[in-house]
């Protein structure tokens, strides 16, 4: 399957096929609100930064156990990428509500946040 590129996926946005990407196992839908803000806020991204944003995101969904579903702020300082999305575990789907504006990360109250690079956290066992 050839991934569409994000302009395509933006041009096409009314057919709901079109606004699904698989990353690393995981289903990631746009919602039509998030691509009409990605339009309106991030139009000179391109895919390949999409698809590291969203790469990012699944390692971290998956290296720190996120136990549960819910709204995130998932932001990338490096990609200049800050998307508010709805992750479910068990589904593995990740839904984008919105995307913020590069320099502007303030989601509604009580948004959790999470930022996609950082520290590592390393767990040593001691005998």
């Amino acid at each position: 399957t050839q991934m569409l590129s994000f302009s395509q996926f933006l041009n096409e946005r009314s057919d709901h096929n079109n606004r699904i990407r698989v990353i690393s196992g995981w289903s990631v839908v746009m919602t039509l609100h998030g691509v009409d803000r990605d339009k309106e806020r991030m139009n000179s991204l391109d895919d390949d930064k999409w698809n590291m944003f969203f790469e990012r995101v699944v390692k971290k969904i998956e290296g720190f156990k996120v136990a549960s579903s819910g709204e995130y702020l998932y932001s990338s300082m490096g990609l200049k990428i800050n998307a508010v999305l709805n992750v479910d575990i068990e589904k593995k789907q990740i839904r984008v509500i919105t995307v913020l504006p590069p320099n502007r990360a303030i989601p509604k109250p009580g948004t959790k946040k999470i930022l996609v690079e950082g520290i590592e956290y390393i767990m040593i066992e001691i005998e």
